[in-house]
């Protein structure tokens, strides 16, 4: 029983661990040890294991690595001299080509084959004759694995491509097919270069141009559609007679495969055959369009441009006019794609090609002046649009001034309204767009939709209507099947407006509320309005009601943007201090916190530090600590919602510790939650005997017993206990 339970913790542990080895893996860790441990396996280990040792050591490159593969090499197994020939070519081990070579005449064809590879990737000039001589072997495999190898020699210029000509009309279609693409300058992976570029690093003799492009007319689809790409590549503008001929291929691939040789070809007199083909059937008009993207003449665009209004070609010409502009990143080209979009726009078209070309102006606006489409977006925008937020968002880059009138009088029409005009109104608002008459009609128009929509609609009117900062009328009571999204909402709206009584009043309510979410958007909602008469209200509800966490919030945020109450008179800023300066010694841990947050934005001579610590009214310093180095200190840390407690003297049971001059860069803190209070060490200490004596049952148990009894943030604890605080005294009124 035991064992099986060992097996299955061991089971359970490999499991977690391995999701962190893998991680460690490819971040770049590496054990300590893992090299040698690897050169001792690649020496000594089961086949298979020193097989997976060669296919690992390439991620480790340094002289042991090498030497360790070069003597793997030798191997007797041939699995393990596969993986040591491909390992050794990928980090480019020149000292394996000796070996190498001598593989070539042994009689194992796949061991030849794996030396052809290798030299191939090692590019070793060396390794150049043995290649050649591959060419003309009577095996297919390695004459494959010669035209490989020689691809990198070739791309890299140790080698010429006409000795490739040969392999061009080999009787085997895959030995075309890997020649055509060893001669290839621009492989599929890379990005489309100007073919005349390429044609210059990647000249042919005239017999292996012929070759090549005799190849156009293959037996094989494949190789035939191969060669026309290799050719527009490799002739530049000299190819499109040919890659013209083969759009009347009778494969459809390798007519496509010519629409796309003629852009890769980035030759002016491709614009005929290519324009031609845009008007025919759908697939090749539309690779006929990509290809157009790919030429620099202005007539491209033009041809492009003239597909928009299609239907079936919009998607393809938007794509490729972007793709275009992009790719040239000229002015010239961003406006002239910016004028092909707006006249788009203001021909009639189908919605989907219409939402299509209103959802590119965004990123056209950011390069170029698209003001032009202004027009008919708005005309878009009045009539019969079924996604208001798109014209919308294209408007607002456009920075069009008559769109929160456009959006007011679609609203004024419309029967019922729709969550998309809600959200077009309310990013049009959150934009400052409109002037406060604009506004002001837009505010009339919603109130009275407010008691008859839905609960989600009301929710986003409250918003709305708090963005307008406009009203028509009193705001009515909440009432009691108002959920806590509207609720919010309606505090957000109370808040941007102007104070009266009616609407305080509503707020303390919200602030009292059962969510809290509801309770901080009420508090914020306070602090938004925040003036003189907010904060007389909130000491009335302070005193009738009792502080709580929300309440203090209100007060704090509202003292902030007052700049701390520098303004207010006197007798208010008092009557501040003297509240806040009560709820210091209150059993709630929030409050307190809440408290002394309000008291460090009051901007008040009385809140100010006083030599070494923060003194309040009623509070003193504690008693020093056996008679040696005083144990309290006032601290509070960065956070605002953490405040610092009683810094005692302390006790554990392992150890009777005196109060250490160190220690006083420490003090009690407060977290958010009550049960969480935690030592607060500054940077320069590492982990403290007082974190130390809070891990045990005791500590946590006297903690909690400290902070029901005391909260405030003085030192006040008149003697040396064990984790305790003695309660202080209020402050004197």
């Amino acid at each position: 029983m035991l064992r099986r339970h060992r097996r299955q913790l061991r089971a359970d542990l490999c499991r977690r661990a391995l999701p962190i080895v893998l991680w460690l893996g490819s971040a770049g860790f590496t054990w300590p040890g893992r090299v040698p441990h690897l050169v001792y396996t690649l020496a000594h280990g089961a086949p298979a294991e020193r097989a997976e040792a060669a296919r690992m050591l390439p991620q480790y490159p340094s002289a042991q690595t090498s030497a360790a593969l070069l003597s793997a090499l030798e191997d007797a197994d041939p699995e393990v001299r596969r993986q040591a020939a491909r390992a050794s070519a990928e980090l480019g081990v020149s000292e394996a080509v000796p070996v190498l070579l001598s593989w070539l005449s042994t009689a194992r064809s796949q061991q030849q084959q794996d030396a052809l590879e290798a030299l191939g990737r090692l590019a070793n000039a060396r390794a150049l004759p043995a290649l050649e001589r591959a060419l003309k072997d009577a095996d297919v495999a390695l004459r494959l694995a010669a035209i490989e190898g020689l691809a990198a020699h070739i791309r890299d210029g140790r080698a010429s491509p006409d000795l490739l000509a040969a392999s061009l009309t080999d009787p085997e279609p895959a030995l075309r097919t890997a020649a055509l693409r060893a001669l290839d300058p621009q492989p599929a992976a890379t990005a489309h270069a100007p073919a005349a570029e390429a044609s210059s690093h990647h000249r042919l003799a005239p017999a292996t141009l012929a070759k090549l492009t005799e190849r156009t007319r293959d037996p094989v689809p494949e190789v035939r559609a191969l060669a026309l790409r290799v050719l527009a590549h490799v002739q530049g503008a000299h190819s499109v007679p040919a890659l013209t001929r083969a759009l009347e291929d009778g494969d459809e691939q390798v007519r496509l495969a010519a629409l796309a040789a003629l852009g890769d070809s980035g030759a002016a007199a491709a614009l005929a055959p290519l324009r031609a083909r845009t008007s025919g059937a759908t697939r090749a008009a539309q690779t006929a369009l990509a290809a157009l993207s790919r030429i620099d003449d202005p007539g491209a665009g033009t041809a492009i441009a003239a597909q928009l209004p299609r239907v079936e070609l919009t998607r393809a010409a938007l794509s490729a006019l972007l793709a275009r502009a992009q790719r040239l990143n000229e002015p010239a080209t961003w406006s002239a794609a910016t004028a092909a979009v707006s006249g788009a726009l203001a021909k009639p078209v189908h919605a989907g090609q219409q939402a299509l070309l209103v959802a590119a102006v965004p990123d056209l606006a950011q390069r170029a002046d698209a003001s032009a489409a202004a027009p008919s977006l708005l005309q878009g925008l009045r009539g019969d649009a079924t996604d208001p937020v798109l014209y919308t968002r294209a408007l607002l880059a456009l920075r069009a001034p008559e769109l929160l009138s456009v959006l007011t009088q679609r609203l004024e029409q419309a029967s019922s309204v729709s969550p998309p005009l809600l959200e077009a109104l309310e990013l049009a608002l959150e934009a400052s767009t409109g002037t406060d008459a604009e506004r002001s009609a837009l505010g009339a128009l919603l109130s009275p939709r407010v008691a008859h929509g839905s609960s989600e609609e009301r929710a986003r009117l409250y918003r709305l209507l708090a963005l307008t900062r406009t009203l028509s009328a009193e705001p009515e009571e909440p009432r009691p099947d108002e959920s806590a999204q509207e609720l919010r909402a309606r505090a957000s709206w109370l808040g941007a407006l102007p104070t009266t009584q009616a609407r305080q009043s509503q707020l303390l309510s919200l602030l009292r509320d059962a969510d809290a979410s509801v309770r901080r958007a009420a508090a914020s909602a306070f602090a938004q309005q925040a003036n003189e008469t907010s904060l007389r209200a909130l000491l009335r509800e302070l005193d009738a009601h009792g502080a709580s966490e929300p309440l203090l919030q209100a007060l704090t945020g509202t003292l902030v943007r007052l700049d701390g109450g520098t303004q207010l008179p006197e007798d208010l800023r008092t009557q501040i201090f003297e509240r806040l300066a009560l709820q210091l010694t209150a059993a709630d841990a929030h409050n307190a916190a809440a408290a002394l947050d309000a008291l460090r934005t009051l901007r008040d001579p009385r809140a100010a530090p006083h030599g070494s610590a923060r003194q309040f009214p009623g509070c003193a310093p504690a008693r020093p600590c056996d008679a040696q180095v005083p144990c309290w200190r006032w601290a509070t840390t960065t956070s605002p919602r953490r405040a610092s407690c009683c810094a005692s003297c302390f006790k554990t049971r392992a150890r009777a510790a005196r109060c250490k001059p160190a220690w006083r860069s420490r003090s009690w803190a407060a977290s958010a939650t009550p049960k969480r209070w935690r030592a607060a060490p500054s940077v320069a200490f590492g982990r403290s005997p007082l974190q130390r004596a809070t891990r045990s049952r005791a500590s946590r148990s006297a903690v909690s017993a400290s902070n029901a009894r005391s909260s405030d943030c003085c030192a006040g604890s008149a003697r040396c206990t064990i984790h305790t605080c003695a309660p202080m005294s209020p402050p004197a009124s």
